[in-house]
Order: structure tokens, then sequence, then C-alpha cells
């Protein structure tokens, strides 16, 4: 299924890949890294490249994949939020957690008419 994607969205995912990607290549080198870590990294890879690429013709599996990835991120955003809600909100992080939510939303879409 196409997922139709801007500029900007494609940037927010890739970047929330990329940052995953080493979050998880990182955990890899540890002397006790499980099976899931290496699975994940190749998961991301292969998701990070399909992306850059600007090739959104993901499959069910793919699509359920990155949106898992997403919520994620976006779980881990709502609890910075919460945090920091004595001070004034960052306008810069306000948009980004926005744009995420909005991408979520287009998955979920594209899901649903799978």
């Amino acid at each position: 299924m196409q997922l139709h994607l801007e500029t900007d969205e494609l940037e927010l995912i890739a970047s929330i890949l990329l940052q995953r990607e080493g979050q998880l290549s990182g955990s890899s080198q540890q002397s006790d890294p499980n099976a899931r870590t290496g699975v994940d990294l190749k998961l991301c890879e292969e998701l990070l490249d399909r992306v850059l690429a600007r090739d959104t013709k993901f499959d069910f599996d793919e699509l359920e994949q990155l949106a898992e990835i997403l919520a994620g991120e976006k779980d881990a955003m709502n609890k910075l939020a919460a945090q920091a809600q004595s001070g004034p909100p960052d306008a810069a992080f306000q948009r980004k957690r926005a744009k995420l939510q909005h991408i979520l939303e287009k998955l979920e879409e594209v899901c649903t008419m799978i």
C-alpha cells in the first residue's frame, strides 16, 4: 500500500529511525546482546533505507512495525512533555509532536484500508 508523506514527515521518520538504529547498534555491541536487538536493528535499517529512498510502498507488516516504532517515540515525547510541564512549552518540540501524531494518523488510516 502506498503511504503518502510530505518531505518534512519523511525527514522526521528518518530522524526517528536513525536515532533508534543508533540506540540498537549501541546495545548490540554490549557483552550480552539478545537476538531481538539484531532483528530490530535490521528492521530499522531496512525501513530507514526505504524512507531515504522515498519508497513508501510498505506491506502491512512493515506499516505495523513502523507505526510501533513511531508510537514508541510518541510515548517517549509525551513523557518528556509531562515532566517539563512547569516551564513554557518548547514550540519546536510541540510541532514535532504534532507532526508525529499526524503521521501516526496517516499510518492508522492506511492500515485500516488494507
